[in-house]
């Protein structure tokens, strides 16, 4: 990769830690392990404020309606610690993915509990920040995520299999299947049992040995 694009990932890194984080007061030798796991950096307390600069700058173009004196500190620095400015509304979809799926976990009103589900698995959209998959936190976040995912999906499954709308299992199924690689085996059942339910025996056959061909790989 070239200088500029490097920086460029580099800021995008930075900025993308400090929103997942939102909430979070975090340490400047945590965002220097984070930044430059290897240690090969000179001056990276420089650096790292360097960055802060730039995000700053970049960041109030999307915050227009914020006032000015919020605006300029978008990421703040207290005593060693950075954060996201706590002042400064941020809409994030991977927390109210998560949102939705704790507060359907908490709903005992099932009808209630299913359209909670229905948002979260709307909402989700796969690999959680693809492009830097090889760092830990990702790693780890993508996992949560993901497993998140799936226990919504056989939530939804197992209340849409008590009101027996067998085909819309079918549909959440191969919906979930495009964001959820490698297939769960839990949902694969699931389709299975719906498409039985739904006395397509001969396709229920064939999805099964897809998924033993799949697995036997």
């Amino acid at each position: 990769l070239s200088t500029a694009k490097k920086s460029g990932l580099t800021n995008f890194l930075l900025m993308a830690y400090l929103i997942s984080n939102k909430g979070n007061h975090i340490t400047s030798e945590t965002l220097i392990d984070m930044l430059w796991p290897s240690g090969k950096t000179t001056n990276p307390g420089g650096a790292l404020r360097t960055l802060i600069y730039r995000i700053r700058k970049d960041l109030v173009n999307f915050f227009p309606s914020t006032p000015a004196d919020q605006s300029a500190k978008l990421v703040c620095m207290t005593n060693n610690l950075y954060s996201w400015n706590f002042d400064v509304p941020c809409h994030i979809d991977v927390y109210d993915f998560e949102s939705f799926c704790h507060r359907a976990s908490r709903e005992p009103d099932k009808d209630k509990q299913y359209a909670l589900l229905t948002q979260a698995f709307n909402l989700y959209t796969g690999e959680f920040l693809p492009v830097f998959s090889h760092h830990s936190w990702v790693m780890f976040r993508n996992n949560y995520y993901g497993n998140l995912y799936v226990n919504c999906v056989n939530k939804m499954c197992n209340y849409l299999n008590e009101v027996g709308d067998y085909q819309t299992i079918v549909d959440i199924c191969e919906k979930a299947f495009e964001y959820a690689p490698p297939v769960d085996e839990t949902l694969c059942r699931q389709k299975i049992r719906a498409l039985l339910n739904l006395n397509r025996a001969q396709a229920a056959l064939e999805y099964y040995h897809s998924v033993l061909d799949m697995f036997s790989h």
